[in-house]
């Protein structure tokens, strides 16, 4: 697999079966990648990891490789490969200054990952998928979530269905109601490629992990929600999940930001699920200042807010604060995630 941004090492962003590659291997892909392009036109950094990724995968002779799309699609860097299938979990304003400015704009942005007679597999609504595939020859055949496939039932079992087959018994192993959805398009492009068992659906799903993202864990008694939701459709996902999970002294919110971001709206959603704020900022382009943040959070939250510009010191104030009967939420960037998590103990586990 290849994802991104990673949290704290390169190497996370491309595993085999699972696990990180070795550093020295994927060094030498890396070395291999510069060499190449010495001299030459210079490359982005997601463009020579991109491209780092396909020659380990190369290297690895992996069966099936799946790409992450940076950004959009159209002229994203993983849009280079024919796919087998191409997926579209959903569509919400993030990089709209590239993008565009509507989710139809974005959603045809998305749509350039689509191939004419290669299977596509949508989580979008139909409106959106018109949009994406807008002035494009068709791909075949589209996959819709909720016409063609579904997920059915409520609670921490449910089925997968579509015309031809039914897993029933799922658990999925992420935190988050919409990681129903996803799986859901997750089996689907499964079925484009291969065979699956119902054992393997049920092992895979409840097995998958994805650090960063709705990751509890626990710090000296703590419970630490670890999320980088960085734009409104995200803390919206992550708002669904307070609600549901309200521990008894309440979130104690460390919080950061970068400059492009809806930063009203996020504090918005988030203020009515605060107890108290613990404003910080970390290294990375284009982030907050943690007193400019602080300012904002004050003008839309009556609850307390400690301004901590450093990440270590900020985790202690968090820690204090929650303790003994709250829980600590880390949000509103992944630098900030990555951040706590390079200075996490080594004894720290996920719940």
């Amino acid at each position: 697999t290849y994802t991104s941004p990673h949290l704290v090492h390169r190497r996370e962003r491309v595993r085999v079966q699972g696990a990180q590659v070795a550093d020295p291997a994927f060094e030498d892909c890396l070395e291999r990648v510069l060499a190449l392009v010495d001299g030459g036109q210079a490359l982005s950094y997601f463009e020579v990891m991109t491209l780092a990724a396909m020659e380990t995968f190369v290297r690895e002779a992996v069966d099936v490789a799946i790409l992450e799309v940076g950004m959009g699609g159209r002229l994203d860097t993983t849009n280079i490969v024919t796919p087998a299938v191409s997926v579209i979990t959903s569509v919400a304003r993030d990089h709209c200054q590239w993008l565009g400015d509507t989710l139809e704009k974005i959603a045809w942005e998305k749509g350039g990952i689509s191939r004419p007679g290669i299977p596509l597999v949508s989580g979008l609504s139909s409106g959106l998928l018109s949009a994406a595939l807008q002035g494009r020859e068709e791909p075949q055949p589209v996959f819709q979530a909720g016409r063609d496939f579904r997920i059915s039932g409520l609670g921490d079992i449910r089925a997968y269905r579509d015309d031809e087959t039914v897993y029933e018994g799922l658990r999925v192993g992420l935190l988050g109601e919409h990681q129903w959805a996803n799986a859901a398009c997750a089996v689907r492009a499964a079925r484009c490629l291969t065979s699956l068992t119902h054992a393997g659906v049920q092992s895979a799903l409840l097995n998958t992990q994805l650090p960063g993202r709705l990751d509890l864990r626990q710090r000296d008694g703590v419970p630490w929600l670890l999320d980088g939701a960085h734009n409104p459709h995200a803390i919206a996902a992550q708002v669904a999940h307070l609600a549901a999970s309200r521990p008894q002294g309440g979130w104690t919110v460390i919080l950061a930001a970068k400059q492009d971001k809806a930063v009203e709206e996020i504090i918005g959603r988030l203020a009515p699920w605060v107890a108290r704020w613990v404003v910080t900022s970390v290294d990375g382009p284009g982030m907050l200042s943690a007193a400019a943040l602080s300012a904002s959070v004050s003008a839309r939250s009556d609850k307390d807010v400690a301004t901590v510009p450093d990440v270590e010191e900020a985790m202690a104030v968090a820690q204090r604060l929650a303790s003994p009967d709250g829980a600590v939420l880390v949000t509103g960037s992944l630098y900030l995630v990555g951040g706590v998590l390079s200075r996490w103990p080594s004894s720290g586990e996920s719940c």
